[in-house]
């Protein structure tokens, strides 16, 4: 593990319309893992996800990107590095081809690549067997997500946000991406953070773990330092100390 944690978070407050949805974050992130945040519907945990990327602004805290002032850094820079795959993927009219090179929003080049390197990108994430000119609207859900994972990794980031990637895909076809993200952590040597609400598929991919519960971080630490049964207490209903906001 680097000395230099991936992200600090000190006090961070988010407040969106005067809601308080986080609730004075301290956390510590550590670079070159494969980190889950698991927390329940309504805990903060995609909104804690967009503060690190900067597509939430704090309203009070401090917050730092491999020690440095992620507030004082360019946006379009730090999105770039810290890429983002969301809940429901930005799927749009057009190719598969269409949908990769709205990556150059970040990165301008992108826009120019040529069929080679789109073509790896898609055998990267398994879309072996789909071609370029395909409609993307045509995939299935599983399949929507490799091409949003990547075209994100087209901006070669060094941090990659998961935001409830496998939300809307069946068991098997949550366990397959997994399996890809774990893969890419691996082979690409990038930083991770996924957030979740499912207990059950994360636990065996996660090195760190963090339990986000009303807005709050309950516990953090490596994975093998929790009892499932821990984690599974801030699941029930009645499990939650006070009312959160989030998302």
């Amino acid at each position: 593990m680097s000395a230099t944690p991936l992200f600090t978070l000190k006090d961070i407050h988010f407040r969106p319309n005067g809601k308080p949805v986080l609730k004075g974050i301290d956390l510590e992130i550590p670079d070159h893992e494969l980190v889950v945040i698991l927390g329940p519907s309504g805990s903060g945990k995609s909104s804690l996800l967009r503060v690190l990327n900067g597509l939430n602004l704090i309203h009070a805290g401090q917050l730092h990107y491999r020690g440095e002032d992620a507030l004082e850094l360019d946006p379009r820079d730090l999105r770039r590095q810290v890429g983002m795959v969301f809940q429901q993927s930005a799927i749009f009219a057009g190719s598969l081809a269409d949908n990769l090179k709205v990556a150059g929003r970040w990165d301008e080049s992108i826009r120019t690549l040529g069929e080679m390197r789109l073509r790896e990108a898609l055998d990267q994430v398994g879309l072996h067997d789909k071609a370029l000119g395909d409609a993307a609207r045509d995939l299935s859900g599983g399949e929507q997500q490799r091409l949003a994972l990547a075209r994100t990794l087209l901006n070669q980031p060094q941090v990659l946000l998961l935001d409830e990637v496998t939300a809307h895909l069946d068991p098997g076809r949550a366990g397959e991406i997994m399996n890809l993200v774990v893969h890419l952590h691996q082979t690409l040597k990038i930083s991770i953070i996924a957030v979740s609400h499912d207990i059950h598929l994360m636990l065996p991919f996660a090195d760190h773990l963090a339990i986000l519960d009303a807005g709050r971080i309950r516990q953090v630490g490596p994975s093998h330092s929790f009892e499932k049964r821990e984690i599974e207490a801030f699941f029930s209903p009645s499990s939650s100390r006070e009312s959160g906001n989030g998302q």
